[in-house]
């Protein structure tokens, strides 16, 4: 357990007051009997299942059933929305996400990208305890708050109220490494459990400085993730985001597919198209290339390709869409 940790400033008259079980109850829009069933049966209610990552791997989710979502929405929306993370957090944050994170490092010199391993995992159940217990919850509510946001002694990645939990254990990381940033003249950001730090002068040793203060705070570094990109103007991507110039941009191999695969649908049409590429599902297919397609115009909204063909492909997609609605 980490020693004496930093917790965020909150507004103690805007939390509700919960004295027992009955007005726990009562905010989550439970009787006692349906609350106290939940409380003894938390880890039957979730389906746990696992899901591939991008780059090879397996990512375990445990998805709450629907009685238990719904109580996690009404803690987030009631107690946890109240009370936010620091500054530099970006991910799960209303108002920040992946492009407000990476635009506080375009046009940086050095680079450096780290991971947390196994982020919400790595949080047990006693440390969110300790934060209700913190916001002024007695003891007992803060257990029964606690065993309702987490599974298996830690909080597990799909319930509803791991994200905002996160953010708020990681007040005290977020509040060390701003301060090690700073001295070392150098911009930092947290998105989730990916950590950036940006400037003109990132040497090897930072990492080991970085790294004592992640164990410290009761986190770990995924070391194999650790990367420092040196040559100022070549490829670097946070975020998903090019960051090598002073604009935030889409990845030049991104747009390069894009531009070929948006070509080939609007020139020969889509079903055709997925008869070449021999794609098996059409509408997934289209529906995920204008996904991607979104994404670029939101990070580049005036980009040329996008003002000349966003609107034919977009329409495209929802002529196929009505004509398999039909079938």
């Amino acid at each position: 357990m980490v020693d004496d940790p930093v917790t965020p400033d909150y507004d103690a008259e805007a939390l509700p007051e919960i004295l027992c079980r009955s007005e726990l109850a009562a905010l989550l829009d439970l009787t006692l009997l349906e609350l106290e069933g939940l409380l003894e049966s938390i880890e039957e209610q979730y389906r746990v299942f696992e899901i591939p990552k991008r780059r090879g791997g397996s990512r375990r989710i445990s998805a709450p059933s629907l009685i238990l979502l719904r109580c996690q929405r009404r803690i987030a929306a009631h107690v946890l929305d109240g009370i936010w993370p620091h500054d530099v957090a970006c991910g799960f944050v209303r108002g920040r996400g992946i492009l407000e994170n990476a635009c506080e490092h375009l046009d940086q010199e050095r680079v450096l990208k780290l991971d947390l391993l196994d982020f919400f995992g790595s949080i047990p159940e006693a440390r969110i305890i300790d934060l209700f217990t913190s916001f002024g919850f007695g003891v007992g509510m803060a257990r029964d708050l606690g065993r309702l946001c987490c599974s298996h002694g830690a909080l597990p990645q799909g319930a509803a109220t791991s994200p905002a939990l996160s953010n708020l254990v990681a007040f005290g990381l977020d509040t060390k490494l701003v301060e090690l940033a700073k001295e070392q003249e150098l911009r930092f950001t947290r998105y989730a459990d990916d950590l950036t730090f940006s400037g003109s002068d990132i040497r090897p040793v930072l990492i080991e400085s970085i790294d004592k203060i992640v164990q410290d705070e009761g986190f770990c570094l995924n070391t194999k993730k650790t990367r420092l990109l040196r040559t100022r103007g070549g490829r670097r991507i946070v975020t998903g985001i090019s960051v090598a110039t002073d604009v935030a941009k889409v990845p030049r191999e991104l747009k390069r597919r894009l531009r070929q695969e948006v070509h080939y649908v609007l020139a020969y049409g889509y079903l055709s198209f997925a008869d070449r590429a021999k794609i098996e599902n059409p509408r997934t297919y289209l529906e995920s290339l204008l996904g991607q397609l979104t994404f670029w115009r939101w990070v580049e909204p005036r980009n040329p390709f996008i003002e000349r063909h966003y609107d034919d492909f977009a329409a495209t997609c929802a002529e196929f869409r009505r004509i398999a609605d039909r079938l």
